[in-house]
């Protein structure tokens, strides 16, 4: 799939102090990914539903691309073919940050405080849901009271 789905991940917040770290990895991760026919089990990202959509998500990284984000990896376009892409400082009033992509987009930020990171996420108009990569269980229940999501 081509991450059309409500659950997939579209933002990541990550602590300033590994952000780069984490960045180069998943950008390597990213980069690696293979498109193609999904019916082969080494695709892992295939076609959107339509040429409208994937134009649609091409059209927000291009938005985003305007707003002065980084494009670490993809951005391009083919037919209904999306390479995956990962942006960085996107800002949080374009539309790839706050709309539901459906597609192969993930937005990555840096944070250094998490009660931040929570009100905005709760600022979202779509609180599917959120993920927490911590040692610190103090953030853990922060998060667990404070999070407007599932």
């Amino acid at each position: 799939q081509s991450g059309q789905s409500c659950i997939s991940t579209q933002r990541l917040y990550i602590r300033d102090t590994i952000y780069d770290e984490v960045m180069k990895a998943l950008t390597e991760k990213v980069k690696s990914l293979k498109m193609g026919d999904p019916k082969l089990e080494t695709t892992f990202v295939g076609p959107m539903i339509s040429e409208k959509e994937a134009s649609r998500l091409h059209g927000w990284i291009e938005e985003a691309k305007g707003l002065n984000c980084t494009v670490l990896c993809g951005g391009g376009r083919n037919g209904c073919m999306v390479e995956p892409t990962l942006l960085a400082d996107v800002p949080i009033d374009s539309t790839a940050w706050r709309e539901e992509a459906f597609g192969p987009l993930l937005c990555a930020t840096k944070f250094s405080n998490f009660k931040d990171v929570i009100d905005a996420v709760n600022d979202s108009k779509y609180g599917i849901h959120a993920g927490i990569f911590t040692t610190d269980m103090n953030r853990v229940f922060y998060a667990w009271n404070n999070l407007e999501v599932g």
